[in-house]
């Protein structure tokens, strides 16, 4: 080939293989920094959250739960080298907290949270916002959601929802904030939350008189609280302290032309009583204006919270005495089944009949 045609042929690859060069896209680099959530840029990221609870801070009057406090963890690494980030400095968001991580890499920290322990339980997403400071910049978000009711079943406290989903989640931070204050929708389960069942009784004839007899009771009772687990089931709860108030009712139930009849024969005053070691010990009259010959005796009990204890509302209740013979002595009072297949029981829906009647 002559020269000049060999120059020419050189002189013409090479602007080829240029303009191919140029028309071959540039790399992309997958912008690691930026997560999923759009959280925004970002040096560091989370590699694992997790928590727990610790003893719940009790009412001082009903020890009841009133706030719990959770122990939060949050391992950060670099994002360029995926290594630990050791002792630089974090900000917590929400909590206003500056923390350094620790030789793990990790932040920790505590939250206390207040909360209406009479309240239907649920996990509370909980989430947390990290923002770097020093040599690293960004923010992430740490994924919690807690469950300051776990103590009624024994159920996880904290849990990673980057790794599960628990069960009745709540979000929106105007629908947590109703659940730890209690919601109106739990306001039936926090009225109706006191129990009274298995109850001691000592009874003795006090005192004749031309209209009946006086009889004075001593009872020993336990109140408990009815509590919801995660599950919907319903659970007991005792209760070490409180202080209460209470009204007892003497009821006569015969039978008269086919119709049960529940005759209010007399009613106490009502006392307030303080709870010791656990129980309740109580000493009340009860008149019967005339002695009964036939059907039995029963004794009705209302039981309040008093004081700051409220909260825990109301309970109602009707036991069975027996014949009125039998009546004397020790015995061992269980709830009528009209009680307890009826929430809603009230003493006054009960009673249809008065002495004058």
């Amino acid at each position: 080939m002559p020269t000049s045609k060999l120059f020419l042929f050189s002189i013409l690859s090479l602007n080829l293989l240029g303009i191919t060069a140029c028309n071959i896209p540039s790399p992309q680099l997958r912008d690691m920094t930026r997560d999923s959530e759009g959280q925004g840029i970002a040096t560091f990221f989370i590699t694992d959250v997790k928590g727990e609870a610790l003893a719940a801070k009790l009412n001082k009057d009903s020890a009841t739960p009133q706030s719990k406090t959770f122990n939060f963890t949050a391992c950060v690494k670099d994002q360029a080298q995926s290594k630990p980030l050791i002792g630089h400095p974090f900000r917590v968001e929400e909590i206003s907290k500056g923390l350094k991580t620790d030789e793990k890499g990790c932040l920790n920290w505590s939250e206390e949270v207040g909360f209406n322990f009479l309240s239907a339980p649920r996990y509370l997403e909980w989430k947390r916002k990290i923002t770097a400071s020093g040599l690293h910049r960004g923010t992430r978000v740490a994924r919690f959601a807690i469950n300051p009711w776990s103590d009624n079943d024994n159920s996880q406290a904290v849990v990673n929802l980057d790794t599960f989903t628990p069960p009745l989640l709540t979000s929106e931070p105007e629908k947590i904030q109703e659940a730890l204050k209690g919601s109106s929708e739990n306001s039936s389960l926090t009225k109706n939350s006191l129990w009274l069942n298995n109850i001691s009784l000592q009874s003795t004839e006090k005192k004749f008189t031309s209209n009946g007899v006086i009889l004075n009771f001593e009872l020993v009772a336990s109140p408990q609280l009815q509590v919801s687990k995660i599950n919907g089931e319903t659970m007991l709860r005792s209760l070490s302290q409180g202080r209460f108030k209470l009204k007892f009712y003497l009821i006569h139930i015969l039978l008269e032309d086919n119709k049960e009849i529940h005759r209010l024969l007399s009613q106490s005053d009502p006392q307030t009583v303080e709870m010791n070691g656990g129980s309740l010990f109580i000493s009340f009259p009860l008149s019967a204006p005339r002695l009964p010959s036939v059907g039995q005796l029963a004794l009705g009990i209302d039981i309040s919270g008093e004081g700051k204890d409220t909260e825990i509302g109301n309970f109602q209740g009707i036991y069975t005495l027996g014949d009125y013979d039998q009546i004397k002595g020790s015995r061992l009072l269980r709830l009528m089944s009209i009680v307890t297949e009826n929430k809603e029981f009230k003493i006054s829906s009960f009673i249809n009949s008065n002495m004058d009647e």
